[in-house]
C-alpha cells in the first residue's frame, strides 16, 4: 500500500509515464506474487486464486527471484475482490440495550428513554444512471494544511463546506503538484459524498479536484469568485441529486472522470 500510494501510478503524466507506469504495475505484481507464497500456509485458497490470476503456478520458495518470476506478456484476470471490506454498523445488541432501558428503570418506574432510531440513508436504486448528478461536488474553502505525518507525498487539509457540510478533513496526493503556501486559504472544488477512507492511517472524507494540463502539470480547479462555500456545482442536463455517500463498488466516479475536461 505504501509503495503505491507513494508511486501513484494514476497520477503519473509527461514524457516517459508508460515506462514508468509499467515498473510500478510489474514491481507490485512481482511482490503480490512472492508474498502468496509465504501466506499460503495461513490462506492457501486465496493464494492459490493469486496465483490463478497472475496467470503464474507457485513455485518452491528457494526458486524465486528477487524479479522476473513473472513472464512478460502473460494475461492477469482481474476477476472479484479477494478480501472484501467488512464494516459493522452499530453494536451489536445496541437495539436490546435501549429497549432494556425504555422499560427498565428505577423503582417509580422512571426509566431512560431509548434514542430516536438514526434516519436510514436514503437508497439508491440499483437502475439509477452512472452520470454526473450523483456527485456532489461543491465549493469549499482549505482553512488549514499539514504534512501526512506517515506519508511525504501527500497533504492533511481542513476544508469548510459551508454551514451544511461543515469542515471536512480531506489528504491529497499534491506535495509534489502544489505548494503547501498556496494550497493554504486556496478556494476549491471538491467531492463530497465520497465514502470517507484512511490514507496512511488518516481519514480523507471528501476529495480535491485537480487538472492536469498536456505538459503534466496540476493545477487546483479553483471556483468563480463571490459563489459561498458549500454550493452545489450542477452541469446542465445532469441536474439530479446526489448520492448521500456514494458507494466505492460501484466506481461512480471513476465511470463519471474520464469526460471531465479543464478549458480554461
Amino acid at each position: 500500500n505504501k509503495y503505491l500510494t507513494d508511486s501513484a501510478p494514476w497520477a503519473v503524466k509527461g514524457d516517459g509515464s508508460a515506462a514508468r507506469k509499467a515498473v510500478i504495475i510489474r514491481s507490485t505484481l512481482e511482490a503480490v506474487y512472492a508474498a502468496a507464497h509465504f501466506l499460503a500456509p495461513f490462506i492457501p485458497d486465496a493464494c492459490d486464486a493469486i496465483f490463478k490470476k497472475l496467470g503464474t503456478p507457485a513455485t518452491p520458495a528457494w526458486r524465486l527471484k528477487r524479479s522476473e518470476n513473472l513472464i512478460p506478456g502473460t494475461a492477469v484476470s482481474v476477476g472479484d475482490i479477494l478480501f472484501a471490506k467488512h464494516e459493522v454498523e452499530g453494536a451489536a445488541g445496541a437495539d436490546a440495550g435501549a429497549d432494556k432501558g425504555a422499560k427498565g428503570g428505577d423503582k417509580d418506574g422512571k426509566g431512560k428513554k431509548a434514542e430516536a432510531p438514526k434516519p436510514k440513508k436514503k437508497e439508491v436504486p440499483a437502475n439509477a444512471p452512472i452520470d454526473v448528478s450523483r456527485l456532489n461536488i461543491v465549493v469549499g474553502t482549505i482553512t488549514k494544511v499539514a504534512r501526512h505525518p506517515e506519508a511525504e507525498k501527500l497533504y492533511v487539509e481542513s476544508i469548510d463546506l459551508g454551514p451544511a457540510l461543515g469542515v471536512r478533513q480531506v489528504v491529497s496526493g499534491l506535495v509534489e503538484h502544489v505548494p503547501e503556501d498556496a494550497m493554504n486559504g486556496a478556494r476549491v472544488v471538491v467531492v463530497a459524498n465520497m465514502k470517507p477512507s484512511k490514507m496512511r492511517g488518516v481519514e480523507s472524507a471528501a476529495m480535491v479536484l485537480c487538472g492536469t494540463g498536456p505538459d503534466g502539470t496540476v493545477e487546483l480547479v479553483v471556483p468563480p469568485g463571490g459563489v459561498p462555500n458549500g454550493e452545489r456545482i450542477v452541469v446542465s442536463g445532469f441536474e439530479g441529486d446526489a448520492d448521500e455517500q456514494l458507494n466505492p463498488k460501484k466506481k461512480v466516479f471513476e465511470a463519471v472522470a474520464p469526460d471531465f475536461a479543464v478549458l480554461s
